[in-house]
Protein backbone atom coordinates (compact mmCIF):
# COMPACT_ATOMS: atom_id res chain seq x y z
CA UNK A 1 0.00 0.00 0.00
CA UNK A 2 1.87 3.17 -0.87
CA UNK A 3 1.81 6.63 1.00
CA UNK A 4 -1.07 7.93 -0.85
CA UNK A 5 -3.67 4.91 -0.18
CA UNK A 6 -3.13 5.23 3.73
CA UNK A 7 -3.19 9.21 3.60
CA UNK A 8 -6.68 8.17 1.57
CA UNK A 9 -8.15 5.78 4.21
CA UNK A 10 -7.07 8.21 7.14
CA UNK A 11 -8.92 10.87 5.38
CA UNK A 12 -11.71 9.07 4.79
CA UNK A 13 -11.88 8.03 8.48
CA UNK A 14 -11.14 11.67 9.95
CA UNK A 15 -13.42 12.99 7.28
CA UNK A 16 -16.03 10.82 8.65
CA UNK A 17 -15.58 11.60 12.38
CA UNK A 18 -15.54 15.59 11.54
CA UNK A 19 -18.75 15.43 9.78
CA UNK A 20 -20.89 13.52 11.93
CA UNK A 21 -19.05 16.49 14.13
CA UNK A 22 -20.69 19.04 11.83
CA UNK A 23 -24.14 17.62 11.61
CA UNK A 24 -24.03 16.98 15.43
CA UNK A 25 -23.61 20.70 16.21
CA UNK A 26 -26.05 22.33 13.55
CA UNK A 27 -24.47 21.78 10.14
CA UNK A 28 -27.01 20.86 7.19
CA UNK A 29 -25.25 18.08 5.60
CA UNK A 30 -24.48 20.01 2.60
CA UNK A 31 -22.78 22.28 4.18
CA UNK A 32 -20.86 19.92 6.03
CA UNK A 33 -19.54 18.49 2.89
CA UNK A 34 -18.70 22.00 1.73
CA UNK A 35 -16.84 22.37 4.55
CA UNK A 36 -14.64 18.92 4.40
CA UNK A 37 -13.90 19.29 0.90
CA UNK A 38 -12.50 22.47 1.81
CA UNK A 39 -10.89 21.40 5.00
CA UNK A 40 -9.23 18.98 3.02
CA UNK A 41 -8.14 21.01 -0.09
CA UNK A 42 -6.50 23.37 2.52
CA UNK A 43 -4.26 20.28 4.15
CA UNK A 44 -3.60 19.23 0.82
CA UNK A 45 -1.83 23.02 0.09
CA UNK A 46 -0.62 22.99 3.06
CA UNK A 47 0.64 19.55 3.81
CA UNK A 48 4.11 20.26 3.95
CA UNK A 49 4.03 22.57 6.71
CA UNK A 50 1.73 20.35 8.97
CA UNK A 51 3.41 17.54 11.45
CA UNK A 52 2.26 14.52 10.87
CA UNK A 53 1.11 14.22 14.50
CA UNK A 54 -1.10 16.79 14.81
CA UNK A 55 -2.84 16.03 11.27
CA UNK A 56 -6.56 15.50 12.44
CA UNK A 57 -6.00 18.08 14.89
CA UNK A 58 -4.98 20.42 12.21
CA UNK A 59 -7.50 19.29 9.59
CA UNK A 60 -10.83 19.30 12.20
CA UNK A 61 -9.05 22.51 13.55
CA UNK A 62 -9.59 24.19 10.54
CA UNK A 63 -13.21 22.44 9.61
CA UNK A 64 -14.70 23.63 12.75
CA UNK A 65 -13.37 27.55 11.97
CA UNK A 66 -14.50 26.79 8.27
CA UNK A 67 -18.29 26.14 10.18
CA UNK A 68 -18.13 29.29 12.27
CA UNK A 69 -17.11 31.60 9.13
CA UNK A 70 -20.15 30.31 7.71
CA UNK A 71 -22.60 30.37 10.76
CA UNK A 72 -21.29 33.90 11.08
CA UNK A 73 -21.61 34.67 7.35
CA UNK A 74 -25.31 33.35 7.48
CA UNK A 75 -26.09 35.15 10.52
CA UNK A 76 -24.70 38.55 8.81
CA UNK A 77 -27.97 37.42 5.68
CA UNK A 78 -31.16 38.91 6.65
CA UNK A 79 -33.54 37.77 4.16
CA UNK A 80 -37.35 39.98 4.03
CA UNK A 81 -40.06 38.55 3.51
CA UNK A 82 -42.30 41.33 2.02
CA UNK A 83 -45.28 38.47 2.40
CA UNK A 84 -46.31 40.62 6.16
CA UNK A 85 -45.88 44.47 4.60
CA UNK A 86 -49.46 45.67 2.87
CA UNK A 87 -48.82 47.34 -0.31
CA UNK A 88 -49.78 51.13 -0.21
CA UNK A 89 -52.33 52.81 -3.07
CA UNK A 90 -49.58 55.61 -4.61
CA UNK A 91 -52.64 57.65 -5.44
CA UNK A 92 -53.76 58.56 -1.80
CA UNK A 93 -52.72 61.70 0.22
CA UNK A 94 -50.94 60.64 3.45
CA UNK A 95 -54.19 62.22 5.16
CA UNK A 96 -56.44 60.59 2.75
CA UNK A 97 -54.51 56.95 3.11
CA UNK A 98 -55.00 57.82 7.48
CA UNK A 99 -58.50 58.35 6.73
CA UNK A 100 -59.09 55.37 4.31
CA UNK A 101 -57.55 52.90 6.52
CA UNK A 102 -59.03 53.53 9.69
CA UNK A 103 -62.45 54.24 8.20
Amino acid sequence: MSGHDELYIVLQEKTATIFKYLIKNGANPRDAEDIIQESIYKFILNIDSVDPNKAYSWLFRVAINHYYDLCRKQKREVNISFDHFELVDDSLLPEDYVIFVFV
